[in-house]
């Protein structure tokens, strides 16, 4: 498998686990204690990760 390939699994299996399933309680897996958060209005950090909301539905565009 190719590292594009790897990676996309990943964060695939992350959007997966966490956003469609709202299970939060294996983040060490996807990030980093030191995880830069691009939204102003959240914490550094998996402590700033925000809590599961909505749902995000992933469709598949391509094969």
């Amino acid at each position: 498998m190719s590292q594009t390939a790897a990676d996309k699994s990943l964060v695939q299996e992350f959007y997966d686990q966490v956003f469609t399933r709202g299970d939060a309680s294996n983040l060490d897996r996807f990030m980093r204690d030191d995880y830069i958060q691009h939204n102003p209005t959240c914490a550094d950090g998996k402590a700033g990760f925000p809590a599961p909301g909505p749902q995000i539905e992933i469709i598949r565009l391509n094969g």
